[in-house]
């Protein structure tokens, strides 16, 4: 599954995109070790930093918390797990940076319900039953 937020096509606008490379690069698995309460802060203070840029740089996280994605993207993907292909194309409902009290939002628990039906659709039979 990846969590994508969509931007320009051209390349980074920063002059300096270490950052931002290696947030592309690491940032699931850097988010992944932290606990719930750091994790939300530093995914807001991801989502100001993104917000803040003119353009707004490509970001892709590549992730398998389904909440997460949903919370993180403008548009979520999810892959076959055998065959690599694209089953869900879908955008996020809302804006981003998201507004406090988003995640118990009806749109994004519908998002998360549906994200999480394509993913275990999406996983071969050996491992979902």
């Amino acid at each position: 599954m990846a969590a994508l937020i969509a931007a320009p096509s051209s390349p980074s606008p920063m002059g300096s995109s270490g950052f931002w490379r290696l947030l592309s690069v690491s940032a699931s698995s850097f988010l992944s070790a932290l606990d719930s309460v750091t994790r939300r802060h530093l995914i807001e203070d991801l989502h100001r930093l993104w917000a803040g840029r003119a353009p707004r740089p490509a970001i892709v996280f590549v992730t398998h918390d389904v909440e997460e994605a949903v919370y993180l993207a403008g548009r979520t993907v999810v892959l076959d797990a055998v065959s690599g292909r694209v089953v869900m194309d879908r955008p996020t409902p809302g804006v981003l940076p998201r507004a406090p009290g988003w995640r118990a939002a009806p749109a994004c628990r519908e998002a998360v319900e549906e994200l999480a039906a394509a993913l275990a659709h999406a996983m071969p039979d050996r491992v979902t039953g």
